[in-house]
């Protein structure tokens, strides 16, 4: 079990202030980050089995603005069980869980005029550019990722070479974990779906 506090006194970070071309696109901060890990372990000639937790929070502040970053993840638990069959063939399990990364939520949308130089069309396509207003800064959450892989490999050794052969299946119930999504179209992008592997490796 550990615990710990990092104290940032120098970041640098967007201007969420940004408002002239001329103002700056970054800006120094500051940050603070505390937690807690454990890890617990069990090892035997039939088993071995870790499971892990993890406890985050973190904020950062520049220009009058505080603001959990794009990776704060608070929770975080991983487990891995292991078993030794028979001989060099081995399974093994593994389940983690991740609390959702936080987001700037949309708030409603606007169409943007194109402005050019003294003379020009401001709508040259009509009415414009649609845009997404946005909330504030990553105050909302995005789901919690979860994923649990199997696999089984089996270890040979003939001579000076040794190989690994393999077969493992990632996301076994195929969670709908969030990786990207397109304000414009409100279309979802998802991380790894149900994939069966197989792999063989060699060594000399």
């Amino acid at each position: 079990l550990q615990g710990y506090v990092k104290d940032y006194r120098s970041l640098t970070l967007y201007n969420l202030n940004k408002v002239f071309p001329d103002d700056p696109d970054y800006l120094s901060g500051t940050g603070l980050a505390r937690g807690a890990e454990l890890l617990l372990r069990y090892g035997s000639s039939l088993l071995d089995l870790y499971a892990s937790y993890g406890l985050a929070d973190v904020d950062v502040h520049s220009n009058g603005i505080t603001y959990a970053p794009r990776y704060d993840r608070r929770h975080t638990v991983k487990a891995i069980g292991t078993i030794h069959i028979f001989g060099g063939l081995d399974g093994t399990l593994r389940w983690e869980y991740g609390s959702g990364y936080p987001f700037t939520q949309s708030v409603g949308t606007f169409s943007q005029l194109t402005l050019g130089g003294i003379g020009t069309d401001p709508r040259p396509e009509g009415s414009g550019s649609l845009t997404s207003a946005l909330g504030t800064k990553n105050a909302a959450r995005l789901p919690a990722y979860h994923r649990m892989d199997a696999g089984v490999a089996y270890r040979v050794t003939a001579g000076m070479f040794r190989g690994t052969v393999g077969v493992s299946v990632i996301n076994i119930y195929d969670a709908k974990n969030i990786l990207y999504f397109n304000r414009k179209t409100g279309k979802t992008a998802y991380m790894t779906p149900f994939l069966p592997t197989a792999s063989l490796t060699l060594e000399f």
